[in-house]
């Protein structure tokens, strides 16, 4: 199986650029950079609830466990948070008013308008 193609740095940097012109950039680039940093797939991304991120006194965790249901493979294995991720994460979860354990982390739908 061919090896997935990375960013380089350059490439990162633009696609950063890119995302911060958009409605909701500190999640876009927190989701970008889980993925570039932390090396997690977009399934895996997705799956991630607040307690798999976030400590119990509000803090990012130093590492992410992900359970088998998690990951592609059907094996859990766990994931570590370099500091510049955790900065990241934790400058996303300021947009987070509700931190239950149990919830998404990254929120991808949102309500819509009701019709007058």
């Amino acid at each position: 199986m061919a090896q997935a193609k990375t960013l380089s740095q350059a490439e990162l940097d633009q696609v950063l650029d890119y995302v911060s012109t958009k409605k909701y950039a500190l999640r876009d680039r927190a989701i970008i950079l889980t993925s570039f940093l932390g090396g997690l797939r977009v399934a895996e991304i997705a799956s991630l609830k607040m307690g798999d991120v976030v400590n119990h006194d509000g803090t990012i965790k130093n590492e992410i466990r992900l359970t088998a249901e998690q990951t592609k493979g059907k094996h859990p294995r766990t994931v570590f948070v370099s500091q510049r991720l955790q900065t990241e994460l934790a400058n996303y979860l300021i947009t987070r008013h509700i931190k239950d354990a149990s919830i998404p982390f990254f929120r991808f739908s949102f309500p819509q308008a009701e019709a007058g």
